[in-house]
């Protein structure tokens, strides 16, 4: 299946596990992408770039591979906690921009934050943009000592590191 290189992917996943790393893969795993190297980008949206939810990634190419990635990620200490993290979205007539919220434990507060901050950012441009979407995303409670939320637009397809 040919994988379409202009379109973001949104994915998510929660994972729990002994140390804060461990939480982290386990939901990059979940979220379908644990075993690409993930390479952060800020909250830009190329012009003509679709963004779509989907609930199972796609085939992205070789493990081992980078990833860009914009990712929102929150991890907590504590058994019996909840991790919720969250992206929101808008594309525009130059361009689109993301905003994320890490840290969160309420998704009230998360909903909140993203968008005040979607708005914020929305405002500083000189530019006329669509409707607002968001993803959010929360763990479980957790058994184990740490638990990670994330979510995550995926650009394109893996690319090879060399």
């Amino acid at each position: 299946m040919q994988i379409d290189t202009m379109a973001i992917r949104i994915t998510c996943g929660s994972g729990e596990g002994p140390t804060e790393i461990a939480s982290y893969d386990a939901a990059l795993h979940e979220a379908g992408i644990s075993n690409y190297n993930l390479v952060q980008v800020s909250s830009m949206i190329p012009r003509g770039a679709g963004v779509e939810v989907v609930k199972k990634m796609p085939d992205l190419g070789p493990f081992g591979d980078r990833l860009w990635v914009v990712q929102a990620k929150t991890t907590l200490k504590g058994r019996n906690k909840k991790a919720v993290a969250g992206l929101a979205w808008a594309k525009g007539e130059k361009a689109g921009i993301f905003y994320e919220s890490s840290g969160g434990d309420d998704e009230e507060d998360v909903r909140k934050e993203l968008n005040q901050g979607i708005e914020y950012c929305k405002g500083l441009r000189d530019w006329e943009f669509g409707d607002t979407n968001m993803k959010i995303n929360s763990s479980d409670i957790s058994k184990s000592e740490f638990v990670t939320s994330v979510v995550v637009g995926v650009y394109g397809k893996s690319e090879n590191m060399f």
